[in-house]
């Protein structure tokens, strides 16, 4: 029995095999194993757990889908390889002894059945023998060509169920774009079926958590709208690709900076840098705040830095040439000062001698080996002796570092654009370069000079708050700028290096007032650079003012995937949102009916009629009277797709912790009215005094300790 089973199962395989390429298999329920094996189990657990029935219901369309595009793609290769080789089967073209054999041995079982059935029967022998004869032929092809007789029947139904594969492709297709699942529905489910998979592959855990939907977009018909309760729970990757919350007064904009920046602070030694900018010293204390507030392993794993004016506070030197380039400093300020509405007309002009001697001075401070601030290039710039030293030490280091050329041309710019200039273009040059740098060499500025570097704000796990406010006016402003233009060219610098893959979270409130048009030309490549920038502002109407008018707005809000509209009054903040933002495709059925009755009465019959009925004969006055009735029903049935914008009445109704969202969730739009997760913070009246009295002794004990190791170095040589 064995034996035979094992033919009879063999049989049944190559059956099933055959009738493969020509059906469709049928699709088996996707557990999560198939979804997404290996690592992503876990991270996939919670997104489901998260997400609800709706977020497995999306993997499910996406799987099946790519199954049935695999198995229509297999079914079409499988058919043709079949049909290739069906002129070179063995059936076709069996060696000539074994078909003379094969033929004998037919003839011969026909004849012996025939003499047998014929002492026995003597009319039915001849059907008899032709049926053992047609057995026999079976049983000798099986025999001889294994199962190659049936594979040449098979060969021929799967070459010929290549069209039905195309008819099978093309239903499936109409299925999908005009069947029952709505095609916006569908492109939104793969698109968050994908996200979900890079969700697991990409990031092995959640960022924070921005808020909780509410799911009032989701019960009016919002495709792209989360249910109610679903946390928003946002990963690296998805920060890094712009977040752009705007809200007025009291909208509770503050608090919910606070909440991602407490989320975002880790024990990891290998989690984010944090980089607070805000020209109001409260967002200063309120980091402090937080970071005192935290456990010790995650309060001591932080390197904490204050940028700002106060002498307790640390230095920085916008031009560092560790961290930016002649090239990259010259631009940033060329950027600024044209922003500023400093490089048109005439202007233009004077800016640019201004971003030319700046570059010229800077390389020149560069080649001499002597420290470079905007202190010192402003007194290269104006002071003939201190102009002549310099040059001298640069043109004796010159040699030595083979930059003899480089300081030739620039020493010639030098020259030519300001020492030999006429007497007038000379004093305008130079009150163009005091008017921008001019501050930074008076004691006052030394600040912005040496101390902290930002070439350690990726080195090191580090938390950057810059303290820098509007009281100092034009140069807060460039120093804001050149801190924003710094912390993205530190970042793209690592695109071209290894083994550094720390993120760099930039947290920039009242953002208009630290950056320009041209600090986010560089925005595309964040993502790569794992650069998060989470900008903040008051209304979009400030950003117009700032960033170049409505087409260079548009551009650089375009950057921002994540938009998160807090309570405003600003129309135009109002406004665009709502083309972000809509109620949906909402379907409007219109049905009419419409019912008619008509009934008509005439004479007929004549006078005989009459006279009939005149007499008592009743069937003579119907005959005189005809009745006709017609009933008619019109049912017609309209359905539109109207897609109609948020009415002013919700965004009214937004509390100091309720937002309209777009949020980029791995690639798909979620877009909601969600509740932000908010944290208050209560500050006491000595918390700048506790402050100053912190950080001046933690950067003291930095102070000695990085002494006793250059004591150290020194004994050792």
């Amino acid at each position: 029995m064995g034996f035979f089973g094992n033919i009879v199962s063999g049989i049944r395989a190559r059956i099933d095999n055959y009738a493969m390429a020509g059906t469709w298999p049928q699709v088996m329920p996707p557990s999560l194993d198939d979804i997404m094996p290996g690592k992503g189990q876990q991270r996939l657990a919670e997104i489901v757990r998260d997400e609800g029935e709706e977020a497995l219901a999306y993997l499910t369309y996406d799987w099946t889908h790519r199954r049935k595009v695999e198995m229509t793609e297999y079914a079409r290769e499988y058919g043709m390889r079949a049909m290739r080789r069906k002129y070179n089967a063995r059936a076709l073209n069996p060696p000539s002894r074994a078909v003379a054999l094969s033929l004998a041995r037919i003839l011969a079982v026909g004849l012996i059945t025939a003499g047998i059935l014929i002492s026995r029967y003597s009319y039915q022998w001849l059907a008899m023998m032709l049926l053992v004869m047609g057995l026999q032929s079976i049983v000798e092809g099986w025999i001889f060509l294994g199962n190659d007789i049936l594979a040449r029947v098979f060969s021929f139904f799967r070459a010929s169920t290549k069209p039905a594969i195309w008819r099978d492709a093309t239903a499936l297709g109409k299925l999908y774009l005009e069947g029952n699942v709505d095609s916006a529905e569908l492109a939104f489910t793969l698109s968050l079926a994908r996200g979900i998979k890079g969700r697991c592959m990409w990031d092995s855990h959640d960022a924070m958590t921005l808020g909780t939907s509410t799911g009032q977009l989701r019960g009016t018909g919002v495709i792209a709208s989360p249910n109610l309760g679903v946390p928003l729970r946002m990963t690296f990757s998805d920060l890094a690709t712009g977040t752009l919350l705007t809200g007025g007064t009291g909208s509770g904009k503050t608090q919910a900076i606070n909440s991602m920046v407490a989320q975002l602070m880790s024990a990891d030694e290998n989690g984010p840098s944090l980089i607070v900018m805000d020209p109001k010293r409260s967002a200063m204390l309120d980091v402090y705040a937080l970071l005192k507030s935290m456990p010790p392993e995650i309060r001591n794993s932080y390197a904490l830095h204050v940028i700002g004016p106060e002498p307790w506070q640390s230095g920085w030197n916008p031009i560092d040439p560790l961290v930016s380039t002649p090239e990259q400093a010259s631009a940033t300020l060329f950027d600024l000062i044209r922003s500023e509405g400093g490089g048109q007309g005439d202007g233009e002009y004077w800016s640019a001698m201004v971003v030319e001697l700046v570059f010229a001075a800077s390389t020149i401070l560069d080649i001499a080996g002597l420290h470079r601030d905007l202190g010192a290039v402003y007194r290269y710039l104006t002071d003939t002796e201190q102009m002549d030293k310099v040059n001298n030490v640069a043109l004796l280091r010159a040699p030595g570092t083979g930059q003899g050329e480089l300081l030739a041309r620039v020493l010639d710019q030098v020259r030519v654009n300001l020492v030999e200039a006429p007497e007038k273009t000379r004093g305008n040059i130079i009150s163009s370069v005091s008017s921008w740098i001019g501050r930074f060499a008076l004691p006052g500025y030394a600040n912005w000079s040496h101390t902290a570097s930002m070439d350690e704000v990726y080195q090191k796990k580090s938390i950057w708050v810059v303290d820098i406010p509007d009281v100092l006016g034009k140069p807060g402003r460039l120093l804001r700028y050149f801190f924003f233009r710094q912390v993205y060219d530190l970042a793209l610098s690592r695109l071209a290096k290894r083994g550094n893959d720390r993120h760099i979270i930039m947290v920039c409130d009242e953002v208009q007032e630290s950056t320009n048009a041209e600090s986010f030309k560089k925005s595309a490549l964040s993502r790569e650079a794992k650069l998060c920038v989470i900008a903040a502002t008051q209304s979009i109407s400030q950003l117009l003012k700032v960033w170049g008018g409505k087409e260079s707005t548009d551009t650089i809000l375009a950057n921002f995937r994540t938009k998160v509209l807090l309570s405003t009054d600003d129309p135009e903040t109002r406004n665009r949102m709502k083309l972000i933002v809509s109620e949906g495709e909402l379907p409007e059925h219109s049905y009419g009916t419409s019912t008619s009755k008509t009934v008509g009465m005439g004479t007929g019959g004549g006078g005989g009629a009459l006279g009939g009925a005149m007499m008592g004969n009743v069937t003579g006055l119907m005959g005189m009277v005809s009745v006709n009735m017609s009933k008619s029903w019109t049912t017609s049935k309209n359905v539109q797709l109207k897609r109609a914008p948020l009415r002013d009445e919700l965004f009214d109704a937004l509390g100091p912790q309720m937002a309209v969202s777009v949020i980029n969730w791995s690639g798909a739009r979620r877009k909601s009215i969600i509740e932000l997760d908010q944290l208050f913070i209560n500050k006491d009246k000595d918390m700048l005094g506790t402050l100053e009295r912190d950080y001046t002794a933690a950067r003291q004990a930095v102070a000695e300790a990085a002494e006793e190791i250059q004591e150290a170095e020194v004994v050792n040589e």
